[in-house]
């Protein structure tokens, strides 16, 4: 006979209650918050590890975002944050943006991409590459359009 485990049980709220949307919002806050300090120690570290700075940078965009998207939660919006100053509420737009332009859709019209090629001359008209870089600008600032 299988007996139940005291401490945890599974509770199934009413549909009608945002008990479990709250809860959701809450975990991806917290997750993001947490995935920022580190983020923000690396950024200060002696010698930040590029590929670390952008692995936790879009991590902690994408969880605080999943709040305010749709999906099988309610969706939050910002307006509801009764506590929300204007500057919240517009450093919130640049984050969203941030994440809508160039996180979640990275190939857009907002981004203007370049390919170059170093070229080795010798004195005769061969060639040889050396190398690639690329570049991005971006042709719009981090703000969405209401």
């Amino acid at each position: 006979m299988e007996t139940e485990n005291p401490i945890y049980r599974r509770w199934n709220p009413p549909v009608e209650t945002r008990l479990p949307d709250i809860h959701g919002w809450l975990e991806d806050i917290h997750s993001a918050h947490e995935l920022a300090s580190r983020l923000s120690q690396e950024v200060s570290a002696e010698n930040p590890d590029p590929v670390l700075l952008d692995a936790l940078s879009t991590a902690a965009l994408v969880r605080y975002s999943r709040c305010f998207t749709t999906g099988i939660r309610a969706r939050l919006s910002i307006e509801e944050l009764s506590t929300a100053s204007p500057t919240d509420i517009d450093l919130h737009e640049r984050i969203r943006g941030i994440r809508d332009w160039h996180i979640a859709h990275p190939v857009n019209e907002q981004e203007v991409h370049a390919l170059y090629v170093f070229l080795m001359v010798h004195q005769k008209p061969q060639r040889e590459p050396l190398g690639f870089l690329h570049f991005l600008r971006l042709s719009r600032p981090y703000s969405r359009s209401k």
